[in-house]
């Protein structure tokens, strides 16, 4: 279901906020566009403000649907509204400190958010590292 749902999403996007602490919360004019490819999905993310940070991200899903870019799907849920909510977690760095990374993604009709968390290695508290929430 993720995966269908995944890649029947693809439209241009608008909005974003994006959280990275020290800084809080910091809204981003942002578009993307969202498009199928082979065994997954690539958004490029136009930042309106700062045309230099423009790019691809490349989303790929195990064909069993049990990973998102390597990362082990943890838990999915559907919500009442019909939304898919899919959690992966796996090792990574953050500033380059080992750390476990939690990616959730949300996918709707008309909605499409990535939020990632980091649990810094050794510490316990996590924080949300940044959050993209597109609407069309």
């Amino acid at each position: 279901m993720f995966r269908r749902a995944a890649l029947s999403l693809a439209a241009a996007l608008s909005a974003c906020v994006s959280a990275s602490p020290p800084f809080g919360e910091v809204p981003l004019r942002t578009a993307a566009e969202v498009r199928r490819i082979e065994g997954g999905l690539e958004i490029f993310f136009r930042y309106l403000d700062e045309p230099s940070a423009d790019g691809p991200s490349t989303y790929l899903i195990d064909p069993g649907g049990t990973a998102i870019d390597g990362e082990p799907v943890m838990s999915r849920e559907v919500l009442a509204n019909g939304d898919v909510v899919v959690e992966t977690r796996g090792l990574c760095e953050d500033n380059d400190l080992p750390a476990v990374c939690t990616h959730t993604y949300t996918l709707g009709e008309t909605r499409f958010s990535i939020r990632k968390t980091i649990d810094p290695d050794g510490e316990a508290t996590a924080f949300q590292r940044n959050a993209y929430t597109f609407t069309r």
